[in-house]
C-alpha cells in the first residue's frame, strides 16, 4: 500500500513539474514563430556557423500605476529610482514613463547544435 502511494506522489510530483516548465518556457518564448527559429538555425550550421548570437526578446513595455506620467514629470525616474526603474531584485513599476523600457541585445553567443533537424511545414 505505501509502494502505492508513493508511486501516486511520484506522478503527482512529475506532473506539477511538467506543468511548471511549460509555463516557463511559454512565458519565456512567446511570440516566437518556431518555424522562422529553425529555419534560422539551420541555415546558420549549414553556413558552418559554430555560435548563434543570444537575441534577448523585449516584452510590452507597460507602466504598473496610471500615476507613472505624473510621478516622472516630477522627476520621481531619478529620485526613487529603485521603485519606478527597478533593481535586479525587483522589477520597475514605471519603466515605460521613465522611458527605460528594455530593447532587444544581441550580447552572447551561444553554440549551434550540429544536428538540427527542420521539420517540413
Amino acid at each position: 500500500m505505501a509502494m502505492w502511494k508513493g508511486a501516486v506522489v511520484l506522478g503527482v510530483l512529475l506532473a506539477l513539474q511538467t506543468a511548471g516548465l511549460q509555463y516557463y518556457y511559454q512565458q519565456k518564448y512567446e511570440g516566437l514563430d518556431p518555424a522562422a527559429c529553425r529555419a534560422a538555425l539551420a541555415e546558420l550550421a549549414a553556413a558552418g556557423a559554430t555560435s548563434a548570437p543570444h537575441i534577448e526578446v523585449a516584452k510590452e513595455c507597460t507602466d504598473a500605476d496610471e500615476r507613472c506620467e505624473q510621478w516622472a514629470s516630477s522627476g520621481e525616474c531619478e529620485k526613487n529610482e529603485a521603485f519606478m526603474i527597478g533593481t535586479e531584485q525587483a522589477p520597475g513599476q514605471c519603466v515605460k514613463a521613465c522611458n527605460k523600457c528594455p530593447g532587444v541585445a544581441a550580447a552572447t553567443e551561444a553554440p549551434v547544435e550540429a544536428d538540427v533537424a527542420v521539420e517540413a511545414e
